[in-house]
């Protein structure tokens, strides 16, 4: 892989705390269109999230950048990294650093025919033009060697291709002007998740008989899989009861167990891992040698969800909850009798109406099929603590309640708390 990861997706605090902290770095109102606009384009946000995920593309948080360029040289260390190209020799164009980290995947991709310079130039800090974008996309998917039979294939040929092959649903340019790197990076998510060309046939006079195969860019270069379930269980709880079989670093989707692969950006995030508990995710693994080996896991956007807060809650039952909107209007949410429900982070078969009416907390109730009705009701019950002293050595918590003439102590000895 030519570029490394960055991101972090959890937090461990002191005193062994664990935070599970949702975030999504768009949400800040700054009174700036952008920012609504990319966090809007939700084709855009997964895209991002599989890319960076999986390790092919350094993610960026800056709009300026998102709705900037490509330069040349950024856009084929992405399609090195999609195809896996660790080092192709140095690139022989004179401006080109050889040093330089780019060099790699500008040789192994020039070597493989799938970019080409302008004689002994690569102009490496000139934009990425859609059609030239267009053009690498399809000879990723196996496509130059078809493209060769081709009479001037450039533009045209291959500008029908991609939109033959899908390639730019979602994706904006226009032909002679850089492409945007939101819509690159839809680009080549479009294009990591399209069946290649394979070759059927060579005859003896050198002709080429081509076959469009279902077998994706990922599972023929990395042997990964993509595939959309239901978070069932994690290392905490299931749906309906803990699951004894699964460990920090794995979960359940659709009832089978996926460890998460050590080479993954999610190895050790466990707090992201058990964040995912009972939404419908996209998820990508490995198959064959490394089955049910998790690389990636993505919260798809069909789940609806809403958070009530103990203060909204007017009324409450297993069957219906009535609450206040933040407009003021009364609203009833009712309930099935095969809806979960989760307290505090573990499943709660035995959950009680007063459970729905915490004293201080919320119900965050998901939606995961887009189906009007709500699966899933994670119960929040908070218990305040006025904290008086903290003795970190033997990890105690010491609690002054002038107010309620309470004083308690809350020790963690060696147990680790996690905290929703």
């Amino acid at each position: 892989m030519i570029i490394g990861l960055r991101k972090a997706l959890s937090a461990v605090l002191s005193l062994g705390i664990l935070m599970t902290v949702p975030v999504n770095v768009f949400a800040e109102d700054t009174g700036e269109d952008i920012y609504r606009e990319i966090a809007a384009d939700e084709a855009y946000c997964k895209a991002s999230a599989v890319l960076s995920g999986l390790g092919y593309i350094e993610s960026t948080e800056d709009p300026e950048a998102i709705e900037g360029t490509v330069m040349r040289e950024e856009y084929a260390v992405m399609a090195a990294n999609v195809l896996g190209l660790e080092n192709g020799g140095v690139a022989s164009y004179e401006d080109v650093d050889e040093y330089s980290s780019d060099a790699a995947a500008i040789g192994a991709l020039t070597a493989a025919g799938y970019v080409s310079g302008y004689g002994n130039e690569f102009r490496p800090y000139d934009d990425v033009l859609y059609e030239d974008a267009l053009a690498v996309s399809v000879r990723l998917l196996g496509y130059g060697g078809a493209a060769a039979a081709v009479e001037e294939p450039y533009p045209g040929w291959y500008i029908a291709q991609a939109g033959r092959l899908n390639l730019t649903h979602g994706v904006s340019g226009k032909v002679g002007e850089p492409i945007k790197y939101r819509e690159a990076i839809k680009l080549m998510y479009n294009v990591i998740n399209t069946g290649i060309l394979e070759i059927e046939k060579i005859h003896f006079d050198g002709r080429v008989d081509y076959r469009e195969s279902d077998t994706t860019l990922l599972e023929e270069k990395h042997g990964i899989y993509k595939a959309n379930g239901i978070v069932t269980a994690n290392y905490l709880t299931g749906l309906m009861s803990p699951d004894p079989n699964i460990s920090e670093n794995a979960v359940k989707i659709n009832n089978t167990v996926y460890d998460v692969s050590e080479s993954s950006i999610l190895y050790g995030e466990r707090a992201y891992l058990a964040a995912m508990l009972g939404y419908n995710t996209e998820y990508y693994y490995y198959g064959e040698n490394n089955e049910n080996e998790l690389v990636y896991l993505y919260k798809l956007d069909k789940n609806n969800e809403i958070s009530i807060s103990s203060d909204d809650i007017t009324k409450a039952s297993l069957s219906q909850i009535d609450y206040i909107t933040d407009s003021g209007r009364n609203k009833t949410i009712n309930l099935s009798r095969d809806t979960y429900f989760i307290f505090n982070g573990k499943a709660d078969s035995a959950a009680a109406d007063a459970d729905l009416m915490p004293e201080s907390g919320n119900l965050r109730l998901v939606d995961n099929d887009n189906d009007g009705r709500y699966e899933i009701v994670f119960i929040t019950s908070y218990e305040d603590y006025y904290v008086s002293s903290i003795n970190n050595d033997d990890k105690i918590i010491y609690d002054n309640d002038s107010e309620r003439g309470q004083s308690r102590i809350l020790s963690f000895g060696n147990k680790e708390i996690v905290v929703f």
